[in-house]
This record gives structure tokens, sequence and C-alpha cells, in this order.
């Protein structure tokens, strides 16, 4: 019996705006929080004839991962985190997001 299992979403709808949002390059970086995150959102760009776009967006987009599991699923996409913070918390993810984007622009 499986306790927890990795579904898509009932509601769609938002997974689905974020996919457009990012093939009309609207979105500077992107955080996933988990491996299944990314399957999911391929998956439902699979759905709509947008998984080529998609990832094609996303190789231009800036990728923050949770950890090292997150990472390796993004790296066997093709795929590449810019950020994996020290710790697997969210906040070490956002921090790591900011430390990179403001070294990138030269601010401190």
């Amino acid at each position: 019996v499986p306790v927890y299992r990795w579904q898509l979403p009932d509601e769609l709808a938002p997974a689905e705006r974020a996919i457009d949002a990012l093939v009309r390059d609207d979105v500077d970086a992107i955080l996933f929080t988990s491996a299944q995150q990314l399957d999911h959102l391929l998956t439902i760009a699979e759905r709509r004839g947008q998984r080529e776009a998609l990832h094609a967006a996303l190789g231009r987009t800036l990728i923050g991962s949770i950890g090292p599991t997150c990472t390796a699923r993004i790296v066997a996409h093709g795929l590449r985190p810019a950020v994996e913070p020290d710790h697997g918390h969210m906040a070490h993810l956002v921090k790591a997001l900011a430390v990179y984007i403001s070294s990138q622009r030269g601010i401190e």
C-alpha cells in the first residue's frame, strides 16, 4: 500500500500558467524544492505540446535546486541549476538565489 505518492495535482492551471510564462521568457528564475516538481512540469508541458519549448526556456532561466537529489534530476534532464544551498531548506534556497543574483549584478 503506497503511503506517500507524488501525483500531478488535480488543478493544473497554476502549472500551465507557469509554463506559459517560462516559454514567453517572463520568468527570471525558478526554484525547485523537489525532483518531482520538474518531472511534473515537463509532463504537463508534454500534454500541452510544449515540452521542447519549456525545456529550451528552462535552459535560459536561472534554476535553483533545493539539494543534491533535486539537482541530480535537473541535470538528468539536461539542465543545470545555478544555485543549490548548503542546507536543504527553502530559506537557504532563497538566500542562495539572492546572493547569486547580487554577485552577478555586482551588488553587495
